[in-house]
């Protein structure tokens, strides 16, 4: 009730709230490390423990998949700024298995993070916000998660032969 009021009272949309949950989750995953850096595996761990608690969240205030993209664009800021943040999800495999973990997680979907790759591709490599997509540990999950929306595709159109 109370996040629902603030979004009404700011004038803001569903994907505001997404953006501004997705980077004060990730802050404070990250004040778990006050005097280092935490590799990639350490930084998943601890999101998932943090997701355990606010996963309900998201799933409330998740409409779609604009709100989903949302919280891969906090992700994609936070990557891109300065600061602890940056240093963490700008290197190698992070911001790849962050993404995974969401997926993983149900908090972003197929879709959402497809239209993402969408918006980056056409942006081509040149751009700053394009730096996260065009990483190869990127490109493998984006591949390996098309394989398998298309092996769930082929199978539910098999189904629907046998029928």
């Amino acid at each position: 009730i109370e996040l629902n009021s603030f979004k009404f009272s700011q004038n803001a949309t569903y994907s505001d709230c997404c953006k501004g949950a997705m980077m004060a989750v990730m802050d404070k995953v990250l004040e778990g490390y006050p005097d280092s850096i935490p590799s990639p595996g350490k930084l998943v761990v601890s999101l998932k423990k943090a997701l355990e608690y606010w996963q309900q969240l998201f799933h409330s205030i998740c409409m779609g998949s604009e709100e989903e993209k949302a919280i891969i664009h906090a992700l994609e800021t936070m990557a891109l700024g300065s600061g602890k943040a940056a240093d963490v999800l700008g290197k190698e495999p992070a911001f790849r298995f962050v993404l995974q973990t969401l997926h993983d997680k149900e908090i972003v979907n197929e879709v959402a993070i497809f239209e993402w790759a969408e918006e980056r591709k056409e942006e081509g490599k040149d751009g700053s916000r394009g730096a996260l997509f065009w990483q190869q540990p990127t490109q493998d999950f984006l591949e390996w998660l098309e394989e398998s929306s298309d092996e769930d595709s082929s199978d539910g159109s098999d189904d629907e032969d046998s029928d």
